[in-house]
């Protein structure tokens, strides 16, 4: 346990700087993904205004060539039935327009006439027969709602949508299924004025689609040259007799990586830089909290030198909090020097240092203020005097000087604040003057 402590803090800075890299990240992500969302919102935004304008003129340029089929049905309703002259009347609503495939009339869905003639003889013939037709034909009839259906593989070569126009006309009372007045508009011919392409040459890739009624599986109308994105905008509008949807994604996706690159940067940037100022500026703490212990610490046996003393000393007066203040003195310190060496004597005072420091809780200090001399502050409570006694009997044990058993002896002198003195003078002078009476009675 203590272990993992130490290790902690040893690496704290490092620690610290991971654990912020990591918070870090996790916001540069959401940054990140908050940008990018917004970006795809605007882009979505700014396209779903030109796609709504393209589905406005698709929708009027089908209504005027569902017009040519009403207005067919008009004449047919008008003569009750006669067909007087189709291929004029055809000619007219035809008007050499090339996004006519042909006009068409089809009694009881049996398609007879058929303008132009040329390049269409295969359009004869009964739509209610058709299996890829009957079903909307059907449908038309049923409810006497024209249907947009298609793009269908024409019997007379290409692709072709087509417009049925039920015509009913009315006999004793009761509305009678005469036929169709049928349009067949050329894809992609229909779409041209409309020009979808625009979204290529903007960058996107589109998709006009449908439902098909005959397998409920998706038609593709029309199409740009490349496949969609997963992430489409879709807008759906009603043509008769069924729904389109026109689905726009851009080429290289909604958002450029060259716009992202700043923020990307800029996160990456953060990410690393503010956890490696943290680490910097942790170290340099530590440094400083190092440099300040070492110059408090007595270099020889690690305790607290004089100066850390004297902050000690004031801090706890300062607070009014009492201690008792032990002056030590090892006896005969000069004599170990002159015999065994100044090697043997240093060996002496780490010792002695080791065995001060085995009884002091974390509250109380140990110093090393001159050549000989220990101090030692130590709280004031009932075992205080029991643990100075364990001290002085443990700092007396044998020692081994260089391989010569030697058993040091100390005097000892303390004094307790505020009892023996009210400042600090007071109770090192009251220390001191008693630890040399000890000294006095032993002729030191």
């Amino acid at each position: 346990m203590i272990g993992g402590r130490v290790m902690i803090k040893k690496h704290k800075p490092f620690i610290a700087a991971i654990l912020i890299f990591m918070i870090m990240s996790i916001l540069s992500f959401f940054i990140l993904y908050g940008v990018i969302n917004d970006k795809v919102a605007a882009a979505k935004e700014k396209i779903h205004y030109f796609t709504e304008a393209q589905v406005s003129q698709l929708d009027r340029v089908l209504s005027s060539y569902i017009q040519t089929a009403e207005t067919l049905k008009l004449l047919i309703v008008d003569s009750n039935g006669n067909i007087n002259d189709f291929d004029r009347v055809a000619h007219q609503l035809y008007n050499d327009d090339n996004t006519f495939r042909s006009i068409q009339l089809a009694p009881q869905g049996d398609v007879q006439y058929v303008y132009p003639l040329e390049g269409n003889e295969g359009a004869f013939g009964n739509i209610f027969e058709d299996p890829e037709r009957a079903t909307e034909a059907k449908k038309a009839r049923d409810t006497g709602e024209t249907t947009l259906a298609g793009p269908f593989e024409l019997y007379q070569s290409g692709k072709g949508i087509v417009v049925r126009q039920p015509i009913y006309l009315e006999e004793n009372g009761e509305n009678n299924f005469w036929g169709f007045a049928i349009v067949v508009l050329n894809v992609p011919e229909i779409f041209d004025s409309v020009h979808l392409d625009s979204f290529e040459n903007m960058g996107y890739e589109y998709q006009l689609w449908r439902i098909d009624p005959d397998n409920n599986k998706k038609q593709i109308i029309l199409k740009s040259d490349h496949e969609l994105l997963d992430d489409t905008i879709n807008l759906s509008f009603e043509v008769p007799g069924n729904t389109w949807t026109l689905s726009v994604s851009p080429i290289n996706g909604w958002v450029r990586s060259s716009d992202l690159m700043p923020v990307i940067i800029l996160a990456i940037c953060l990410s690393l830089l503010i956890p490696l100022l943290v680490y910097t500026l942790l170290k340099i703490n530590e440094q400083r909290r190092r440099m300040i212990d070492i110059s408090n610490r007595d270099y020889l046996t690690t305790l607290y030198n004089g100066r850390k003393m004297n902050f000690v000393l004031n801090d706890l007066i300062a607070r009014q909090t009492s201690f008792i203040f032990v002056y030590l003195d090892v006896d005969k310190f000069k004599v170990v020097n002159d015999t065994y060496g100044h090697l043997a004597g240093d060996v002496l005072l780490k010792e002695i240092a080791l065995r001060i420091m085995r009884y002091l809780s974390r509250e109380d200090y140990a110093f090393r203020v001159g050549g000989d001399e220990f101090v030692i502050i130590i709280k004031n409570n009932s075992s205080t005097k029991k643990t100075l006694q364990i001290i002085a009997e443990q700092i007396t044990e044998k020692i081994n000087l260089d391989g010569f058993e030697y058993y040091p002896e100390v005097s000892m002198g303390y004094a307790v604040y505020p009892n023996d003195g009210k400042s600090l003078e007071e109770v090192i002078k009251c220390a001191d003057s008693r630890m040399y009476e000890i000294k006095k009675h032993k002729n030191i």
